[in-house]
């Protein structure tokens, strides 16, 4: 769960990175809700002559707006972005269940996925952490 200062740290970050960074939303208009999201980073390489490789990530869609091609949508206009952005190629990793929506956006299975999950402990509270000597706690993620 992220607070509402995450958001706003994680959004200052991006901020900084706008040019690596495209997140898209859907709003419900009546409600004013968020209802889908997806994102693509754009990552530098030294390999193929300093191009950029896509990372599509995060698509959600809420569960009582999903079947309506939003997330279709979304991924597709993240495809043109990545074209705009001289990426070579785009990347995302989904559940199995998924992989039909994605090959209608165009993707297909390539390679295999490999993962580390790293145990960041329980998040520190706001200040100091103890025994850092004045330094500001380090801020960790939580998936």
């Amino acid at each position: 769960d992220l607070t509402e200062q995450g958001f706003a740290e994680v959004f200052h970050c991006r901020g900084q990175f706008a040019r690596k960074y495209t997140t898209l939303v859907v709003e419900h208009r009546p409600s004013g809700k968020v209802v889908a999201t997806a994102t693509l980073l754009a990552e530098r390489k030294f390999a193929h002559a300093g191009a950029s490789a896509g990372h599509v990530e995060d698509v959600v869609v809420d569960a009582a707006h999903r079947g309506r091609g939003l997330a279709k949508e979304l991924v597709d206009a993240l495809g043109e972005q990545a074209r705009g952005s001289d990426c070579y190629k785009v990347v995302l990793d989904c559940k199995t269940s998924n992989v039909p929506l994605y090959e209608k956006c165009g993707y297909r299975t390539s390679e295999q996925q490999m993962r580390l999950d790293i145990d960041l402990g329980p998040p520190q509270a706001p200040g100091r952490a103890e025994g850092d000597e004045g330094a500001p706690a380090a801020k960790r993620p939580r998936s």
